[in-house]
């Protein structure tokens, strides 16, 4: 091979790869969240907009009287999302800055950057730069030891302050640290994740007024957080074909008192793409 066929064929290399790694790089969106002088509605009304833009190809349904399916879901669950929301959160002081690191399929928090932009990501999950793996994972068992302890995580703005100072001033991990860590990133699951999954738990703290108050979901509200799969599924298969049965019709009703699919639209908003159906 001579010296100008060797170059053609390296440089032809060298554009592969780039492709390859702009196909394998989660895309990201970025909301941008200043305590100091923004309410939660604002942050919502900008979640909200992102969350509805229609996939491609379009999903059908696209939406269940209203209440969204968010996009395709990744391959596997433990690994690396297809695309991530982060949200760029300032506390009271300038000098508190810290990114979530949100899954657009399933909207679990997975990560954080600190104030000095280094990267923190629970255990099992991949795809944020140069990240320190977090030695716990992102159950509700892990962060608050089980779903129906949610209501002792406060809420509010004081809350969110707290949560930020924690996270951007994180720069190692010991017992203590672990377990402030935790204690942040449950909050801004609650406020950000459970949420835009149940307008409920939303409106717990997100109005003008309550956003300067602590508040606290109610124990019927946790009880449902870990049927929202069950639920978006339903109602997908309900709005495809009417029918409202099965094991997970059975569960949700045994379990949290969801006769059908009226009870299931009175308490979720954001839906979560069912898999195989």
């Amino acid at each position: 091979m001579n010296s100008q066929s060797f170059f053609l064929v390296s440089l032809a290399c060298f554009f592969v790869h780039l492709v390859a790694q702009a196909q394998a790089a989660p895309s990201s969106v970025h909301l941008y969240f200043e305590l100091s002088t923004q309410t939660y509605d604002d942050l919502w009304t900008k979640l909200r907009r992102q969350l509805r833009q229609p996939s491609n190809p379009e999903y059908v349904p696209p939406n269940v009287q209203g209440r969204y399916v968010l996009g395709p879901r990744r391959p596997e669950f433990y690994g690396t999302p297809l695309g991530w929301i982060m949200v760029h959160v300032t506390g009271a002081a300038t000098e508190d800055k810290t990114t979530l690191a949100i899954a657009n399929d399933d909207l679990y928090l997975l990560g954080f950057r600190n104030s000095t932009g280094h990267w923190y990501i629970l255990t099992g999950f991949g795809g944020l730069p140069g990240a320190i793996t977090m030695p716990f994972t992102e159950s509700n068992y892990d962060l608050v030891g089980g779903h129906l302890n949610l209501p002792t995580v406060p809420l509010g703005k004081q809350s969110a302050i707290e949560a930020v100072k924690i996270l951007a001033s994180c720069d190692h991990f010991d017992t203590t640290t672990e377990a402030q860590v935790k204690q942040a990133l449950v909050r801004f699951v609650v406020m950000i994740a459970e949420a835009a999954r149940f307008p409920a738990i939303r409106g717990t703290f997100s109005s003008s007024h309550k956003w300067q108050q602590q508040t606290f979901i109610t124990q019927t509200q946790a009880k449902r957080v870990v049927h929202w799969g069950k639920l978006s599924t339903l109602l997908v298969i309900w709005k495809r074909t009417y029918a409202w049965d099965g094991d997970r019709a059975r569960d949700v009703k045994d379990e949290i008192g969801v006769n059908g699919p009226r009870d299931a639209l009175d308490l979720v908003d954001f839906l979560l793409r069912p898999e195989n159906i």
